[in-house]
């Protein structure tokens, strides 16, 4: 019997082992696929995906994404940062590689049975680390739309780059979403897409900076948009990463305050930039 089995071995699994083995080494790890590190493993073009998450924020504390990364970094440099991890925790033999799990249920002694390929184990507790992407989500609008229906899983696991040719050349495209897949997949759509539109019920989480990168300004100037210039355009704190921004703010206040701050925190500081003349270019997010 393990004291803990964890189901998936992609960053939030290999987290969880690595926090658990603070307490206990008889842990087990399954993993469907062979070697990997999560969905990220099964992405075709790795290196062609530039994430728009910076490496101050998706590195992990207790092991830093190295210098040497750029800070807008692709997957397959993502890819190799978590290998380095599981190698630098030893994490590897506590993983069991090619392990499908077909069902986990509960005994009335409160213990868990999991079957997974041939095979049937006993576990005191059960934690699912399988991210929230495993099944691919449509809007309701999406059931009278006559167009081609491409969802990101298709285009991170089923296309390479040639098909990203064939299939989005010339095309006029419309991107639902405005988080980080959205960035993700706009930065390759833009290249191939005779006309590009994201739309997002809510707001865009942030807007990826990149000075390092002269031609993402170039791109802005292009759009001419006065809340992106000014974002891009503006000193001090924003000449770090836009990502690091708001969240610094956001976790450093006490509760209830940082929930005051998540609700409200953008509509201050944007506003703030409306009396700088901005205009109300800023103040409405949603579209």
């Amino acid at each position: 019997m393990y004291d803990l089995v964890i189901i998936g071995a992609g960053q939030s699994g290999l987290v969880t082992l690595k926090t658990f083995l603070e307490k206990t080494h008889n842990i087990l790890v399954l993993e469907k696929c062979n070697g990997c590190t999560g969905l990220f493993s099964t992405i075709q073009e790795k290196g062609a995906f530039k994430w728009s998450t910076s490496r101050y924020m998706s590195g992990f504390s207790d092991f830093p994404i190295p210098k040497t990364v750029p800070v807008w970094f692709t997957i397959q440099d993502y890819v190799d940062y978590l290998e380095s991890y599981k190698t630098h925790f030893g994490l590897d033999p506590y993983i069991r590689y090619n392990s499908t799990v077909k069902q986990c249920y509960q005994t009335r002694g409160e213990e868990w049975i999991i079957e997974y390929n041939t095979t049937r184990i006993i576990t005191k507790k059960l934690i699912i680390c399988t991210g929230l992407n495993q099944t691919a989500k449509f809007p309701e609008l999406m059931n009278t739309f006559s167009g081609q229906l491409i969802h990101t899983h298709d285009v991170y696991t089923k296309m390479t780059k040639q098909d990203w040719e064939q299939t989005f050349t010339g095309k006029r495209i419309l991107l639902l979403g405005g988080a980080e897949s959205a960035y993700d997949i706009g930065h390759i759509l833009a290249e191939y897409a005779g006309e590009l539109y994201y739309s997002t019920k809510n707001y865009t989480e942030w807007f990826p900076k990149g000075n390092e990168e002269p031609e993402v300004l170039e791109r802005v100037k292009q759009i001419d948009n006065t809340c992106l210039n000014a974002i891009y355009g503006a000193k001090g704190a924003f000449s770090i990463p836009t990502d690091t921004q708001l969240p610094f703010i956001e976790y450093s206040l006490p509760e209830p305050i940082s929930e005051f701050w998540h609700t409200y925190g953008r509509s201050i500081i944007l506003s703030s930039w409306n009396v700088r003349g901005l205009e109300g270019a800023c103040t409405k997010c949603s579209h």
